[in-house]
């Protein structure tokens, strides 16, 4: 039940019912929105401290403290808190799915990603980019080395200029290169690079994008050879045009 605020009394069938439902719902149910109001006749044999400590609740007072003013106030206070958690599980389903869509969207358009804290060397990479330069999702957050080691040895000191080089933040880097997979394939990659500053002009993180452009290359060469065989047939059929139109204005 989608239930937003319960009052409960410490002390109903047994002494400790009230703090025993309070447990289900939490542990049980998994029930972690209700906002849960305690109320005590007999603050001694539930220490405001200890039950605030153990139990997640969001109001604990003794019967004579909890005028009707004072439940007001604890209600509203309450539901404005259950409000925020709601609100909270909003947005985070969201998040959760835009995610998702540039997950797909990534896959689809083979377009990956990674972002380099530069201070301490740690890198961050999408799924797709991993899938692009080969490397299992457990390499999610690795060395800049890790990335480095999958650029083709002919490519790789151009790679590792062209990042090390964002010296300021709003620098940026566009190059081709290659990358070598475990299975031993080679990709090409088209990769962009930008500097990113966190207080100051110093280049303190990079992002950088990676499109595997492989098969626009492949199709590419396929059609320049295409143009230069049929290129060159056409060029003799010209030729062959140009003297068959002389003989006839001869003849």
């Amino acid at each position: 039940l989608d239930i937003a605020v319960l009052l409960l009394v410490v002390v109903m069938e047994t002494d400790q019912a009230g703090l025993q439902v309070v447990r289900a719902i939490r542990e049980e149910l998994k029930n972690g929105f209700v906002r849960i109001i305690l109320r005590t006749g007999q603050a001694g044999q539930a220490p405001e401290p200890e039950v605030i400590s153990q139990y997640d609740i969001n109001d604990y007072r003794e019967k004579t403290e909890l005028t009707s003013q004072k439940l007001i106030t604890s209600v509203t206070t309450a539901l404005r808190a259950y409000r925020d958690l709601r609100t909270i599980e909003n947005l985070a389903s969201n998040l959760k799915k835009e995610r998702e869509i540039l997950k797909r969207a990534q896959g689809i358009a083979h377009l990956g990603n990674w972002e380099w804290e530069c201070g301490h060397g740690d890198v961050y990479f999408s799924d797709e980019m991993l899938a692009i330069i080969g490397l299992p999702p457990s390499t999610n957050h690795a060395d800049i080395a890790v990335l480095f080691d999958c650029i083709h040895p002919e490519d790789r000191q151009r790679v590792e200029h062209a990042i090390f080089d964002l010296n300021v933040a709003g620098e940026r880097s566009d190059l081709e290169c290659r990358v070598v997979r475990s299975a031993g394939d080679a990709r090409i990659v088209h990769m962009v690079c930008e500097s990113h500053s966190q207080g100051s002009n110093a280049c303190s993180r990079v992002l950088g994008t990676v499109h595997d452009i492989t098969d626009t290359r492949e199709v590419e060469n396929r059609l320049k050879i295409a143009h230069t065989v049929f290129g060159g047939a056409m060029e003799e059929v010209d030729e062959q045009l140009r003297i068959a139109t002389k003989v006839l204005e001869n003849a």
